[in-house]
């Protein structure tokens, strides 16, 4: 790895790239949680096309500017180097991003490569507003923030788009009521102590949104405030059970949980977290499809590998499955109480396909490229950043040409204008773009 470079020498670098921009190849670095996949078959070492060292968890590489973990621009020249991408975006704001995110002067989204082998945390994420406040209460409480009791790291808000690169397990958002009272009668009796009238109160609850949420908002209250004895008790008897049962898939929700159990209880107590895998909805995602988390959606992985794209944000309240900060209050009042199905996200057709999220500080898309299919990129949009996950694309615009390979992301700045994207010698490849939302 090359030295960063310091900011008097890179200014010539600078200024010469700015005359004439170009695409930014980013040296990125990973998060070692404990999640994260090990051994040789870790899909980030293979990614980067490094050796993975023993016992060590490769969780997630971050591609962007994020301050807890920014990416490193490399730079060419007489002695090419790298600049962190902070410093970057400091330096050159109105080259690398749209006119609308160069007032901020970082890039509004950030990207992940996620690969889990166990569950992550039980979470959800702040809206914009409460973000905010959130912020400003702790900053004023004088809360430091590398303080592990703290919930805001920043004052934004954090949709995000998983876009799954493998077979890719997760929950998202609560279960339509009505099969959250059968799993309580069939799938988990153990846990009816929970909500013991929920049968007659979703009969008189009915289609009103409002009672609904009442229910939900009582449940899921209980569950969280529930004296840990009795956890273990309504836990202890439900695991009993469920390792009896043979033949267990990941397709049954008791297959989660023992597996989550396995990870999460300490000290002989169970984890109340366990009890979110009958009150959400499980989702498997096949590669190429995706789930969007708004803010104060329950939401929770639990294995394989995808491509996050969120607002560029680090604001996680956790309930459960993890030794990190749990504040109770704060989830509750964050989480929204809605019921419904977890719609999966595909998409749009074309060798160009973008996801459709409501998402506004983002856009992705997935790029499928082969002979007869290129992707053209207009000269309005905003800092792109590529990701290739299988073969090499050229890409192409009025000033020069560079390839882009797996395990290096590159970040177009917006100043390069319309480019094209095509494959190599014909040979398909697979790249997935994160931009500024157009």
């Amino acid at each position: 790895m090359q030295a960063p470079l310091a900011m008097q020498a890179a200014q010539a670098v600078i200024d010469s790239w700015r005359a004439s921009p170009s695409p930014l190849p980013l040296a990125c670095d990973v998060q070692r949680y404990a999640w994260g996949q090990r051994g040789q078959d870790a899909y980030i070492p293979a990614f980067l096309g490094v050796p993975a060292l023993p016992d060590v968890p490769y969780a997630e590489l971050w591609i962007g500017d994020n301050p807890a973990l920014p990416s490193r621009a490399i730079l060419s020249g007489a002695a090419p180097a790298e600049l962190r991408l902070p410093a970057l975006l400091a330096a050159a704001p109105a080259t690398v991003l749209s006119a609308v995110a160069r007032g901020e002067g970082r890039l509004p989204f950030l990207t992940k490569l996620l690969a889990a082998e166990r569950a992550l945390s039980i979470q959800v994420h702040p809206s914009k507003q409460q973000a905010e406040a959130g912020f400003a209460e702790e900053n004023a409480r004088g809360v430091p923030l590398g303080d592990e009791r703290r919930n805001f790291k920043d004052p934004n808000h954090k949709p995000e788009l998983l876009v799954a690169l493998t077979p890719f397990w997760g929950l998202k958002g609560f279960r339509p009521l009505e099969e959250i009272a059968a799993a309580l009668r069939e799938e988990a009796p153990e846990l009816s102590p929970l909500a013991p009238r929920l049968d007659a109160e979703l009969a008189a609850a009915s289609a009103d949104p409002v009672a609904r949420s009442a229910l939900l908002r009582s449940l899921y209250t209980r569950a969280m405030r529930l004296p840990q004895a009795h956890v273990n008790a309504l836990l202890g008897s439900l695991l009993a059970r469920l390792r009896t049962q043979r033949g267990l898939t990941d397709a049954a929700r008791g297959y989660w949980v023992l597996r989550a159990d396995r990870d999460h209880s300490r000290a002989g107590d169970h984890d109340r977290g366990l009890f979110s895998f009958f009150l959400l909805n499980l989702v498997r995602l096949a590669p190429g499809q995706a789930i969007f988390l708004g803010p104060g959606e329950p939401h929770a992985y639990l294995q394989g590998v995808g491509l996050e794209v969120m607002a560029n944000s680090d604001n996680v309240l956790r309930g459960g499955l993890t030794p990190k900060h749990v504040d109770i209050d704060r989830l509750l009042d964050v989480l929204v109480f809605e019921d419904g199905a977890a719609p999966v996200v595909e998409p749009a057709g074309g060798a160009g396909g973008v996801y459709d999220t409501p998402a506004r500080e983002f856009e992705v898309a997935r790029a499928q490229l082969h002979a007869e299919a290129t992707v053209i990129r207009d000269g309005n949009h905003g800092a792109d950043v590529w990701v290739v996950i299988s073969g090499e694309a050229r890409l192409t615009w009025s000033a020069g040409e560079t390839i882009l390979r797996r395990g290096v992301p590159v970040l177009v700045p917006a100043a390069l204008g319309r480019y094209t994207l095509a494959c190599v010698d014909g040979a398909p490849a697979l790249l997935f773009r994160a931009s500024e939302r157009a």
